[in-house]
């Protein structure tokens, strides 16, 4: 999908607990430093609609698992995706360009941790929140 980037990230395995890499200044969708965020999810919950007119957001999920979608309203294209440490298939950074609606939900029956690493630091301004209901397209379930 225009607009969205999926990056490989490290696990490192130690014996007193895995490194897992996040993000460096030299990484592809790098766009500068804001703020760092955690917003936790609960099992089978759901956040967003949420859209960005300056914010590249760049979600890492280190516990848990967390269903993501991203939608443009432009072309009618979404796509999915579901981060996480359970397996290095998983474990990715995605990158999300600014003007692109973004939901994610929780899936297991664990809470969840995200992580955002975000290009500016946090505007009320420069963000919409719409309902979860209020598009044609629907929360999609993996």
């Amino acid at each position: 999908m225009l607009g969205v980037t999926t990056t490989k990230l490290r696990r490192i395995q130690t014996v007193g607990g895995d490194v897992l890499h996040g993000m460096k200044n030299i990484d592809a969708g790098f766009d500068g430093f804001g703020e760092v965020y955690f917003s936790f999810i609960k099992p089978q919950q759901v956040k967003g609609w949420k859209r960005h007119e300056k914010m590249t957001l760049n979600f890492v999920v280190p516990v848990g698992e967390i269903q993501v979608c991203v939608c443009d309203e432009k072309s009618g294209d979404s796509s999915s995706f579901v981060l996480g440490p359970r397996t290095d298939e998983l474990y990715n950074r995605l990158t999300i360009r600014p003007g692109l609606w973004v939901a994610f939900g929780g899936l297991g029956s664990t809470e969840s941790l995200l992580v955002n690493i975000a290009s500016i630091p946090h505007d009320p301004t420069e963000a919409t929140n719409v309902p979860l209901d209020s598009f044609s397209w629907s929360w999609p379930k993996a």
